[in-house]
């Protein structure tokens, strides 16, 4: 049972927000969520699941249901870069969704709660890296067509948020030079950490590039290569 507050909270917010139930079937959705995906008029998306609704979104359900389990499991709210073709003018555009479990008084998961942010202006290599170096790659279907869902985290524990940040810059094909202006560390601490990672992984350096790409460990984008000027971007 979802607190009435809650609902009169979601309805009347202006960013997009809703709530999916454990199966990730939509319970509710505001008017901004449904402008966003540009549903018609009078559409009713309770009970519905992403992959039945018209909208160019729909193809990536099987990614969002991903989403969707992934923050019930770790129990805390997942970050993930949306770019797709929103709102009436069917516009690429970036957001980020926040998405954050609910519980009912027994503890037991109930669902997910999202909220979409817009990120038009505040998304640091937004052109030279997510639409750029990234989509050279087409390492999914969906990547050529400018679309796509991103994660943001790094994809194994394994790694120090620091080492995933200097070997994904690596993956997309910068150089230790590029990557020590970006993030503002000497050169020889670049290859330290990207040596580190690959002896981590126990991978050799010359066969790590194409690991990470085979891996899919390119959708989880570092926090730290997103500068945003609204919300704090955390791990």
């Amino acid at each position: 049972m979802i607190p009435t507050l809650m609902k009169s909270m979601i309805l009347n917010h202006t960013d997009p927000m809703g709530i999916k139930d454990n199966q990730s079937v939509f319970i509710m959705a505001n008017r901004a969520y449904l402008t966003l995906l540009n549903l018609p008029e009078g559409f009713q998306i309770e009970g519905k699941k992403d992959c039945e609704l018209p909208a160019p979104t729909a193809e990536f359900a099987d990614v969002f249901r991903q989403h969707d389990r992934e923050t019930e499991l770790k129990g805390c709210t997942v970050k993930s870069i949306e770019i797709h073709r929103f709102g009436k003018e069917q516009l690429i555009q970036p957001y980020i969704f926040n998405k954050t479990p609910l519980y009912n008084d027994n503890g037991n998961i109930l669902g997910t709660l999202f909220h979409g942010i817009p990120q038009h202006h505040s998304i640091l290599l937004f052109s030279d890296i997510i639409l750029g170096k990234l989509n050279q790659f087409k390492q999914t279907k969906k990547t050529h067509k400018n679309a796509a869902s991103w994660v943001i985290n790094h994809p194994t524990e394994l790694l120090t948020h620091e080492q995933w940040e200097a070997l994904y810059l690596f993956t997309l094909g910068f150089s230790y030079n590029e990557i020590s202006c970006r993030l503002a560390i000497s050169k020889s601490a670049v290859q330290g950490r990207i040596e580190r990672a690959c002896d981590v992984l126990m991978i050799d350096t010359f066969d790590i590039v194409d690991f990470i790409r085979e891996s899919g460990w390119l959708s989880s984008i570092p926090a730290s290569l997103l500068n945003n000027s609204s919300i704090i971007m955390t791990d």
